[in-house]
């Protein structure tokens, strides 16, 4: 049976990319610091544990494993690949979301795998698949429309990123905020409104990036601000559209 998606461990992945002679896996933290090589017999063992009980490898007669072709070439493409992006998402209810994003060859769209934390950790279970833009931005999608909505956000909105940071109401209202306005934007530090957070990297530089504050008020994207040599946080009306096109850019740069 062919998989579409596997849903393992990290460090099963991690595992499996070490068996196929890759070093790590950019957005993967080294689950093995610490570990020495009499603990990677029990590693092997656990992973082989549970890629042959969901079906992911199986045993031959001689008790050598096979692990699945489809799932070694997913892993091999993402321990590979360059071009990654992260896509963190941080709930109201304190539940948290992560999807790291591996572009694969030239063509654009048709060479996407994404590897998506169910356990709001890097270190949990995982579905690691083929994927398209259109089910990443689906995905966030969701995101956005669990919010219950009653837009009132519709101005253009610049503090001082000190201001941002302390994110006291009084002194967002005194910096010319509305109580929705102040509500969304200090949701963003104090955990209280969703916010959705999107970086790519190719090699070892950033190429794009955008980040957004989500609540019943409606949804804000915010840009860091350097000009006139002062840090500003800028905070721009956008919808649920918009975001998916500011998405889209940062995921074609």
């Amino acid at each position: 049976m062919e998989h579409e998606e596997f849903k393992v461990r990290v460090k099963t992945i991690v595992y499996t990319a070490l068996k196929c002679g890759e070093r790590d896996i950019y957005g993967i933290p080294d689950v093995f610091v610490g570990k020495t090589p009499m603990d990677f017999p029990v590693i092997e063992a656990e992973a082989m544990e549970e890629l042959v009980q969901n079906g992911y490898a199986q045993m031959d007669f001689d008790g050598k494993i096979q692990i699945d072709s489809n799932f070694m070439d997913l892993v091999k493409s993402c321990a590979r690949s360059r071009e990654v992006a992260g896509i963190d998402i941080r709930r109201e209810d304190g539940i948290q979301r992560h999807m790291t994003v591996y572009f694969i060859g030239d063509v654009y769209d048709s060479n996407i795998i994404t590897l998506k934390n169910l356990s709001g950790d890097y270190m949990g279970v995982c579905i690691l698949q083929a994927s398209e833009e259109v089910q990443i931005l689906e995905w966030i999608k969701e995101t956005i429309l669990q919010e219950k909505k009653n837009t009132v956000v519709k101005k253009r909105i610049a503090l001082e990123s000190g201001v941002f940071r302390r994110c006291e109401k009084k002194e967002l209202i005194k910096n010319g905020c509305s109580e929705e306005e102040s509500d969304l934007i200090a949701g963003a530090v104090n955990g209280k409104r969703t916010v959705i957070i999107v970086r790519k990297i190719r090699g070892d530089s950033g190429v794009g990036t955008c980040s957004f504050v989500c609540g019943p008020e409606g949804e804000l994207e915010m840009i860091m601000d350097y000009s006139n040599n002062m840090e500003r946080v800028v905070f721009e009306p956008v919808d649920a559209q918009l975001i998916r096109q500011k998405v889209h850019q940062v995921l074609t740069s």
